[in-house]
């Protein structure tokens, strides 16, 4: 789990528009994602995680993140058939530069902290160049 200072997010609209429970399981969501805002988005996982010692059901953690989507506060989707999530406007400070989880725009890092889509596109532009130069 990251140690984070957590934003202020009791003025967001969109937090406010969030039941209860929908407010306590995107806070603690906060709590678990890594620092890019990204986690496992499976509803069995999210409920071992966030409330491992709550009687949650899977359905309300389905609801809860159905409720987080409607107020544009994160976005799901798959990598390699497993779904995940992302906490959109995360904005925190980064200490480490290696994802944990892949991202929304599938990027991930590989073992130097380099963001694999970034390497490949500038590999590509080198040798464009070099193509004009010959």
């Amino acid at each position: 789990m990251a140690n984070r200072v957590i934003r202020n997010w009791t003025h967001s609209e969109k937090v406010n528009n969030l039941t209860e429970g929908a407010e306590i399981f995107f806070t603690r969501l906060i709590m678990t994602v890594d620092d890019y805002g990204c986690y496992y988005a499976n509803p069995k996982l999210l409920l071992a995680s966030l409330f491992p010692l709550k009687t949650y059901s899977i359905n309300d953690i389905g609801d809860w993140l159905t409720e987080c989507k409607q107020q544009e506060l994160l976005v799901t989707y798959l990598v390699e058939k497993k779904l995940y999530l992302q906490i959109l406007d995360f904005k925190q400070v980064l200490r480490r530069p290696k994802h944990k989880y892949p991202t929304s725009d599938g990027q991930v890092t590989d073992n130097d902290g380099q963001v694999t889509a970034e390497k490949k596109r500038n590999r590509n532009e080198s040798e464009t160049e070099i193509e004009i130069e010959r």
